[in-house]
């Protein structure tokens, strides 16, 4: 008797699990990841370096789509979006680790 992972490879089930949930209106989360400060300012400055290509400003939703962090996580630490945007400019920062919730 042959076993079941023989017959799928690990990329098709992983495949078959999005289009399962995409069916059912569920998305589920790459993980829950704790972030520095540097950590998502580095995100914001490879999302910006991408974007500057396609001639389109980054917003805060699509931010906070591609890093899966609430945005009100963002305004409670930065106050807001134009902050967060303006430190983003400052090459050094502590290690201050932002749980995402």
């Amino acid at each position: 008797m042959a076993n079941s992972r023989d017959k799928y490879s690990d990329k098709d089930i992983l495949n078959q699990l999005k289009d399962h949930c995409k069916r059912n209106g569920k998305i589920t989360k790459k993980r829950e990841k704790k972030y520095t400060i540097a950590e998502l300012i580095g995100k914001y400055r490879r999302l910006r370096k991408k974007e500057k290509y396609k001639n389109s400003e980054i917003t805060m939703e699509d931010f906070c789509r591609e890093t899966f962090i609430n945005s009100k996580l963002i305004i409670d630490i930065f106050e807001t979006w134009e902050d967060f945007c303006e430190m983003s400019t400052i090459i050094h920062w502590q290690k201050i680790t932002i749980y995402n919730t």
